[in-house]
């Protein structure tokens, strides 16, 4: 059974989690919420969680950002 959403063909979990909104603002890429080894950032400002890839932080950037008090806030892109 195909599952459609807004359109696009997606499997079953995949559609499951974009309606629950587990996926990333800037590809789109679904994931789980249990999911704690992908590197990801939650936005101050949309609320959504973003692939540290997707915003173009290697390793040792998101090693630096993880390190900043809470003050200081993500936005993205």
């Amino acid at each position: 059974m195909s599952h459609y959403l807004d359109g696009s063909p997606l499997c079953a979990t995949c559609c499951l989690q974009k309606k629950q909104g587990s996926f990333c603002p800037l590809c789109e890429g679904c994931y789980d919420d249990d999911d704690y080894e992908t590197r990801m950032m939650e936005c101050a400002k949309c609320g959504g969680w973003v692939h540290a890839k997707c915003e173009g932080a290697d390793a040792e950037k998101y090693q630096i950002l993880s390190y900043l008090p809470d003050s200081v806030e993500y936005v993205c892109k």
